[in-house]
């Protein structure tokens, strides 16, 4: 049996990024990219997309390589989170709202908080989560990203929703909030595991959020932009 495998293949193969790969649900086209990086550059013109950005997109998700605007329900991972870089794109699934249990009891009696539309700065930080070793719960801690000076608002009234009777905050970093993963195996809904954090939808082990938390810790950089848009905006 023949195993050589010639090279263009090869190395055509490792240059090939998740998102890259034929028939990807997380691929976006030269278009798609190139409309995200205009419109935030519009809004923000000092954006350098010659580093790693990290993109917040609320109700969407990827069809055909094109951002498609969905309904966007709390509770659930209908948002996109999207690390660019020049011409490169890589596309998570995820949430930029809190989950259910946060609305109806909020870690602080200000209420529970919500990240806005807008650009902010994420760096390295740690998140800790619950892990069971030898028969007891231990809690440890995780790499993760921190959104320092954070603006949103929160549901003071406990009405559930976020709107004009709710103030707007802004949080400083020990009072922040982060981007981690999820502490539960295959989440299909937010739930618990956000308080007002963005979430990639993933266990803290799986593929996913290593492939997102490695992009960033293998870089250079110690900080990287995060703006948060709505997919109506850069929909094609």
């Amino acid at each position: 049996m023949n195993l050589l495998i010639p090279l263009g293949l090869l190395f055509s193969g490792l240059l090939l990024s998740t998102n890259q790969k034929k028939g990807s649900s997380r691929m976006l086209s030269d278009v798609q990219i190139s409309k995200i990086k205009l419109y935030i550059q519009s809004l923000y013109p000092k954006t350098n997309f010659a580093k790693w950005n990290v993109v917040g997109i609320r109700g969407g998700k990827i069809t055909d390589s094109k951002i498609q605007v969905i309904p966007n329900i709390r509770n659930q991972f209908n948002d996109l989170i999207i690390l660019i870089k020049d011409s490169k794109a890589i596309s998570f699934p995820g949430n930029l709202e809190p989950g259910n249990p946060s609305m109806i009891k909020p870690m602080v009696s200000e209420g529970t908080f919500q990240l806005s539309n807008g650009q902010y700065k994420l760096t390295r930080t740690t998140h800790g989560r619950n892990v069971v070793r030898v028969g007891k719960t231990v809690k440890i801690r995780e790499n993760a990203f921190n959104l320092s000076n954070a603006a949103g608002q929160r549901d003071k009234n406990r009405d559930g929703n976020f709107d004009s009777k709710d103030p707007i905050v802004n949080l400083d970093y020990r009072h922040g909030i982060n981007l981690h993963a999820i502490n539960r195996k295959n989440p299909q809904t937010v739930d618990q595991a956000s308080y007002g954090c963005v979430n990639i939808q993933s266990y803290w082990e799986d593929p996913l959020w290593i492939e997102f938390r490695d992009t960033l810790n293998n870089d250079r950089s110690t900080n990287w932009d995060f703006t948060v848009i709505d997919s109506k905006s850069i929909a094609i």
